[in-house]
């Protein structure tokens, strides 16, 4: 014969079972260090969440992309530093040509080293960065220049 326990006592079990329950559930959110460890913890704000992450996985990404513009702009203002610098010194080689006190020799040695200026030219243009071209535009796959 099974006997029956009181309306008070069933009450007292039922919210003593409440409690154990939540004594469970807060043990598991400190375990794992989150609040809502399933679906059923708060069913109404998974949708946040899910939008949270969402959020969280763009800005991620975009924080890379940053990071790797940054790269590429960093090396190609340095690259445009070196092509001005030896972009000056061929424009002092054209006019040191163009005076009338220059050699045969003098103006043979200026337009090899003109030459040189060139091949360093090309080799700027060339830059790459994580195996894209900085200075190729939209066709980043290949170099814009070959000597």
């Amino acid at each position: 014969m099974v006997s029956r326990l009181s309306p008070s006592n069933e009450s007292f079990l039922a919210a003593l079972n409440r409690i154990a329950d939540r004594a469970e559930r807060a043990t598991r959110q400190i375990a794992t260090g989150y609040r809502i460890t399933a679906a059923s913890d708060a069913p109404d704000d998974i949708s946040i969440l899910l939008q949270a992450r969402v959020e969280v996985e763009r800005t991620e990404q975009i924080r890379a992309n940053l990071g790797r513009v940054k790269t590429e702009v960093d090396t190609a203002e340095e690259m445009l530093r070196s092509a001005v610098s030896i972009m000056e010194r061929a424009r002092v080689l054209g006019a040191q040509g163009a005076s009338e006190t220059q050699t045969a020799e003098s103006r043979a040695a200026a337009a090899e080293e003109v030459t040189g200026i060139l091949r360093q030219l090309v080799s700027i243009a060339g830059t790459s960065v994580d195996g894209r071209y900085i200075f190729s535009g939209d066709a980043d796959q290949k170099p814009p220049y070959a000597w």
